[in-house]
């Protein structure tokens, strides 16, 4: 829904939307690869999207359209990516 990031005067704001959700879910995907090669695997990036897709926890009292397919949890991906690849 949003992030804090840090302002050019040494302040805090909130931020969201796609100009946060973008570069936050490029970090997501980045861990997820690295864990993927890690184990052996060959990156597919359709399978690297879905298994984030899947991944993400709901948020309460968000809509959808505030949030998308959730927050985004990473070990869980890589399960999932695994699950994806070989088929279950």
């Amino acid at each position: 829904s949003s992030l804090t990031a840090s302002s050019p005067t040494d302040t805090f704001r909130a931020f969201s939307g796609t100009s946060s959700a973008a570069p936050a879910l490029a970090g997501a995907a980045t861990v997820l690869i690295s864990a993927i090669r890690q184990e052996g695997l060959k990156v597919n990036a359709a399978t690297v999207v879905h298994a984030l897709r899947l991944s993400g926890r709901r948020l309460k009292n968000e809509p959808f359209i505030f949030q998308g397919y959730g927050l985004p949890q990473v070990e869980r991906a890589l399960e999932l990516y695994k699950m994806l690849v070989s088929g279950e």
